[in-house]
């Protein structure tokens, strides 16, 4: 409750329905997934989650919304301590193809 409505709530409510192009429900279902996304710095963490989940997978934008629904705690992990580690490792532990680790995802995105 101490984070203003102008400056960090409602840009980041915005910036999230606009980028994924979601419904009421759809954003809800993000929010109540994982509330700390509320607070999130839309420069310094959403925007190059989502940037850098949909360039390393080849994401189309109606893919990235269905990771992002499927595991909405995708949007706090930090791309070099934790998703670029993670989806490199699945990749050469599994001798993943780039197309083989995209379909991973979609079909499991708390992988």
């Amino acid at each position: 409750l101490s984070y203003s409505v102008d400056a960090n709530l409602a840009p980041t409510i915005e910036y999230l329905q606009s980028r994924l192009s979601l419904s009421e429900a759809e954003l809800k279902k993000i929010v109540l997934g994982s509330p700390p996304v509320l607070s999130f710095s839309i420069d310094n963490n959403l925007a190059p989650t989502i940037d850098w989940l949909k360039s390393k997978l080849s994401l189309s934008d109606t893919e990235l919304k269905k990771i992002v629904l499927g595991n909405p705690s995708v949007l706090n992990y930090n791309v070099d301590a934790s998703l670029a580690p993670k989806l490199s490792w699945l990749t050469s532990s599994l001798s993943l193809t780039k197309a083989e680790l995209k379909r991973l995802v979609l079909r499991f995105p708390n992988v």
